[in-house]
């Protein structure tokens, strides 16, 4: 019989009693049922967009989302509504202070639970429900799964079968009948019929444009005939997992069964390069509909990812693969998206130090952003082709770009259920891989017809710089940003250049800071309020990742994947002691010299923005610190100079500019600590020392270098930094949580501790002989596990294979007595040393 647990709550209204009430509820999650779920009024929001207008981060907020991230809970979106209480006045305070907890076990039950609102009659809060099968799915089409490549047979199979089928007609065609497996109700949705259908009437032409055009050769060689190593490149830099399109298959097929279809798959390059001709099944594509904010009601609230056939989506990436190579030749420099050497990075980094040298000026000017309603789905394909055109583009690429486009069908997927079929007439998809590049052309022109305005004087843009460089826009695909003079001449420019786009515009006023490319723009980012979006998106994000299904292997990928959004965050806006800091990210215990490090590496500041120069191999030094004389010393005062400091300053420059630096000379990076220049691990550690008492010393390479499965090597490192939870750093951490008293369960007899658990307990003692022994070796237990694994023991000799298996014997051991200590605790099991003994040489044999 499955076994549910399902409480009620009210939670208080003293904010003095909600502690008491978070530590009683832990303590209740702690004892009920795996499957759990708890629900009612806890009289709390939890993220600031939960109270309509907006809340401050509050401590009891915290409080509440620390204790649902301390017990593993899952907090579903509320469905239907955002708020589920109101004061019911005039001006009405409506905040969402009831819903439904579950934990993981529940999660995997129950996997398609949703909760909701139902209608409110007399009481001042909306009943909320839980569903826990609300879903009646209907026929999905075929889908691949990759699991079936590791059946031994598979290779063997599809390749008989891939030979067996004959057909006639187009080379696409022929192949994709091969891959044909369900056919597709016939049904024509308005919406989408209606949103890809191109209006009647005449093509956009712009004349008098500096097109900037791509150069003769790198037209040529974008029509190059094909060649199988192109093609076989590009499907081996394609993510082999992504959800396959109407074809049903995944790019893993192509990639481990590359042998077999290579030679038809030739053929298919070889007549789209004479036709330029792609058949309807070929393009035929699934639209999935992704919401694009809380509480998404219309279908125009979803964006529309096209899930596009596994050929198109190789021909598509060979094509990109060309565009993106000549992508720089004609974009100009102030669109940041999709071409070589330009990150997103850079936009948000120039915008802010634009508007924060206006806001110090005193100067008046106006910055808005625009917004492209249906950006990718508008775009005419006439009008592209004419810019292609303008932009130098041969006529056979047109061509192809042409049959990619004009071929193009979709049907919608509505809960995996595929519904109609629309034919296109306009539009990108997002999901092709051409589309970005097609769509950065496209943008390009706004950019130009803005320029030719600033030639014409009838545009002044933002002066910013020593230079007083004129800035009039950046843009970010089709992200778009203006800085223009107050003055009305300019405005009306402005103006006049927006309504040629007008179709394509949505612009709409809002206050600051704005958000730009996803980060604040024009706010005080020294006041706790300003980061408090920021805080709640990058929650947002990790609620989905639950510590019960993340090894310490996960968490440490899945902090790869958050960090990048700190680097971006701390290289604009700095660390300082209100805001982001190093040791506010990753907490390292004592034995890390922070400190030390500061000292040796004093100018951590820029590290975010040097790490570029690491990442981007080719980017030239002065588009991170500076581009003019050959760099520009940004000098940023917190109040104005005296006439004295003034002079002063002057002197400084003078002396700077007779500094010559040779732009002839290719830039090489230097490491002042070493005489050589070169980076050596030798002389980072030298230099840490003489500003480190202590230096760190850890037996990485006995742990690293051991083979056993990565989770082992990384539970005895967290023994030896004593980060393991023990009964002793419970008490102190957490003692409604910790074991009371704190006795070690392996020998009843003293207090559990690092040291005592893996080293002097009784049953781990006997182990530890027991495989001194088996090496012919007598051993005394050290003090510490610190100085167990800094001994050098080498039980089995100094042979390769001896070391290693010390390494996987000691590591082994101690992961062993972790996991029965576990097993007596949580289990209520208990094993004996013989059955401990022959886990560690299980363990050790891996």
């Amino acid at each position: 019989m499955l076994k549910i647990e399902q409480g009620g709550v009210y939670g208080p209204n003293n904010s003095a009693l909600r502690k008491d009430f978070w530590v009683e509820l832990s303590d209740i999650a702690e004892l009920a049922s795996p499957r759990w779920c708890v629900g009612g009024d806890f009289n709390v929001i939890r993220r600031s967009s939960e109270k309509l207008g907006g809340s401050r981060l509050t401590p009891s907020m915290k409080d509440f989302d620390d204790f649902i991230s301390d017990c593993e809970l899952i907090d579903l979106p509320l469905r239907s509504a955002s708020f589920t209480w109101s004061n019911m006045q005039v001006n009405p305070v409506c905040k969402r202070l009831d819903r439904f907890l579950y934990s993981n076990e529940w999660e995997q039950t129950f996997p398609q639970s949703i909760q909701g609102v139902l209608p409110r009659w007399t009481s001042d809060h909306w009943p909320i429900v839980l569903e826990t099968n609300p879903f009646k799915w209907g026929p999905t089409p075929f889908r691949f799964e990759n699991m079936w490549l590791q059946h031994p047979s598979f290779k063997e199979n599809f390749g008989r079968w891939w030979r067996e089928f004959q057909g006639i007609g187009w080379e696409g065609h022929k192949f994709m009948r091969k891959l044909q497996f369900r056919s597709i109700k016939e049904e024509i949705l308005r919406y989408f019929e209606k949103l890809y259908t191109s209006p009647s009437g005449e093509s956009w032409r712009v004349e008098g444009l500096d097109w900037s055009p791509i150069s003769g050769e790198s037209a040529v060689r974008l029509e190059s005939p094909f060649t199988e190593e192109e093609i076989f490149k590009a499907i081996f830099q394609m993510d082999r997992d992504k959800a396959p399109g109407p074809d049903g298959f995944t790019i893993a097929v192509f990639q481990d069964c590359w042998e077999v279809i290579k030679e038809d798959l030739v053929k298919v390059f070889t007549e789209f390069h004479r036709s330029g001709i792609i058949n309807q099944s070929t393009n035929a594509s699934f639209i999935v509909l992704l919401p694009k904010k809380s509480m998404s009601r219309r279908i125009s609230d979803f964006r529309p990812i096209s899930l596009i056939t596994s050929l198109y989506k190789i021909i598509a990436k060979v094509l990109a693969g060309r565009i993106r190579g000549v992508l720089h030749e004609t974009i100009h420099s102030t669109q940041g998206a999709f071409v070589q050497g330009r990150q997103i990075l850079d936009a948000v980094l120039i915008a802010n130090e634009i508007v924060d040298e206006k806001r110090r000026s005193g100067e008046e000017g106006v910055v808005f952003k625009i917004d492209f309603e249906k950006a990718y789905d508008h775009v005419s394909w006439d009008f592209l082709d004419h810019v292609l055109e303008m932009k130098g583009f041969g006529i056979r690429w047109r061509k192809w770009m042409r049959g990619c486009l004009s071929s193009v069908s979709f049907a919608v997927l509505v809960n995996g259920n595929a519904k109609g079929w629309v034919k296109a007439s306009r539009g990108l998809r997002q999901g092709d891989p051409l589309s970005p590049f097609l769509f950065t052309i496209v943008a390009d022109v706004l950019s130009r017809m803005l320029l030719k305005a600033e030639e014409r004087n009838v545009l002044e843009g933002f002066k910013v710089g020593r230079n007083r460089t004129r800035v009039s826009h950046l843009q970010f695909a089709d992200d778009t940003i203006f800085f223009s003079s107050s003055r009305e001449e300019d405005m009306m420019t402005l103006k006049n250049v927006l309504l040629v786009l007008a179709e394509m515009l949505d612009c709409k006023a809002s206050g600051w800071p704005i958000l730009y490319l996803g980060l604040p723009l024009g706010g005080n980012p020294k006041t706790s309020g300003f980061w408090d979006p920021v805080i709640e998106r990058i929650s947002r994000r990790l609620d989905g990742w639950q510590k019960a299904y993340l090894s310490l292997e996960a968490e440490l990928l899945s902090f790869n994947l958050v960090s990048p959004i700190c680097l971006v965050i701390l290289s604009i806006y700095g660390s300082h002691s209100n805001g982001w800091d190093v040791n506010n990210i990753v907490r390292w215990s004592h034995r890390c010299p922070w400190k030390a490090i500061a000292l040796v590496y004093q100018e951590f500041s820029k590290f975010t923005r040097l790490l570029r120069v690491v990442t981007d191999k080719n980017a030239p030094i002065s588009s991170i610190l500076g581009s003019t004389r050959p760099f520009s010393w940004n000098f940023t005062f917190r109040r104005n100079l005296s006439d004295s400091e003034i002079e002063d300053l002057e002197g400084l420059m003078q002396s700077f500019d007779r500094l010559h630096i040779s732009s002839s000379v290719p830039d090489k990076r230097s490491w002042s600590l070493s005489p050589s220049g070169l980076f050596t691990v030798k002389s980072f550690f030298l230099a840490l020392s003489q500003y480190s008492e202590s230096p760190p010393i850890f037996p990485t390479k006995f742990v690293w270098n051991a083979q056993v499965p990565f989770k082992v090597k990384s539970f005895v490192w967290l023994v030896a930094h004593k980060k393991v939870n023990t009964n002793d750093l419970l008490q102190l951490r957490r003692p409604y949580k910790a074991l009371s008293p704190d006795i070690c369960k392996l020998c009843m007899k003293h207090g559990e501790t690092v040291d005592h658990l893996f080293l002097h307990c009784s049953l781990t003692i006997g182990l530890w002989h027991r495989l001194f022994q088996s090496a012919k070796m007598d051993w005394v237990s050290p003090r510490s596990i610190s100085d167990m694994l800094a001994s050098n023991f080498n039980g089995f000799g100094f042979s390769k294979r001896g070391i290693v298996l010390w390494q996987n014997a000691c590591i082994a051991l101690m992961w062993v007595v972790w996991r029965e200590r576990n097993a007596r605790i949580f289990e209520d099991k208990a094993r004996n040393s013989e059955y401990l003994w022959d886990s560690i040489c299980f363990l050790t044999s891996f």
